[in-house]
């Protein structure tokens, strides 16, 4: 239905689907019983803006109600998209909406926007695989979110030649161009085998006192579970370009073991540096991408 050679008219159709079904997949029904807290809320209404909605509140009762008062502060959010080669795997799942993870994040960063330009937030966007491809300062204005979009579904077909992913020198560059107490908002299918060195990555974000989110982008069918029907499948690494071929069967449960270690790793670096950590499995949609982004943001 939707898979298909994307262009800037058919991406900005999935973007307004995605955004659409965010805001209406809720139910408005009542509060059970009377509790003070509920006394400065009103229902949330489409069309009003998403800035003031009680995103704590949404957490515990999965309905969306408005802060009668807010402070207007505003923030400076900043989308770093991994874009090396392992971010192009294609997807065997059964996912309609997206091809891979690059396709996924671009459309998860694209919605989270979308929502953005309301709140008069404003937001920039990062490539980075051995390098930086792109750096786009924060500003909130529809001239900019068209900038942004027009380099998001550039970047998904953009496969280019066998890249690798440099965490640390890319990072510098942006923690030192970012505002104090920025949002930093990291699309990433964290696969690296210089562990020490993502870890100090991270850490630099938080020396600008920026709280910051990381959405593991994964395919959990291919790359977690390792579910390939237990066949000789020949496994081609994409940003080195090695291949091998193996009898899944024989190292599915080691590979479980192993993923399994190292995501857990990852979420305890996360939680020892306050770096809030989200699964994006690609095959469940988008959902819970919005909803991490705006609850994260008002803890």
């Amino acid at each position: 239905m939707f898979k298909t050679s994307i262009n800037l008219k058919h991406f900005d159709f999935k973007v307004n689907r995605i955004v659409e079904g965010f805001i209406s997949g809720f139910h408005k029904s009542p509060f059970h019983g009377f509790s003070s807290e509920f006394a400065e809320h009103k229902f949330y209404n489409q069309g009003d803006s998403t800035k003031h909605i009680d995103w704590k509140l949404f957490a515990r009762t999965e309905k969306l109600y408005i802060k009668k008062f807010q402070d207007d502060t505003n923030l400076r959010c900043h989308f770093i998209l991994d874009v090396s080669s392992s971010m192009y795997m294609e997807s065997k799942g059964d996912n309609y909406f997206t091809d891979n993870k690059i396709e996924f994040s671009t459309l998860s960063i694209a919605s989270i926007c979308k929502l953005l330009i309301n709140q008069r937030d404003a937001f920039g966007l990062s490539f980075f695989d051995q390098e930086l491809k792109l750096f786009l300062d924060e500003k909130n204005s529809q001239k900019h979110y068209r900038l942004l979009e027009h380099n998001l579904v550039s970047v998904i077909s953009d496969k280019g030649s066998f890249r690798e992913t440099d965490f640390y020198s890319n990072f510098e560059f942006i923690a030192n161009k970012i505002r104090q107490r920025s949002v930093v908002v990291l699309f990433s299918d964290m696969l690296s085998d210089k562990r020490d060195e993502l870890i100090d990555a991270l850490k630099l974000f938080k020396h600008k006192k920026a709280k910051v989110i990381l959405f593991h982008v994964l395919d959990f069918q291919q790359e977690v579970d390792f579910n390939f029907k237990n066949k000789a499948v020949e496994f081609k690494d994409l940003e080195s370009h090695q291949a091998v071929q193996v009898f899944t069967d024989s190292y599915q449960t080691s590979y479980q073991n192993y993923m399994k270690n190292y995501i857990n790793e990852l979420k305890l670096v996360c939680l020892r540096y306050k770096i809030s950590y989200v699964e994006a499995d690609i095959n469940k949609g988008y959902q819970k991408i919005l909803e991490s982004y705006f609850v994260e943001n008002q803890k």
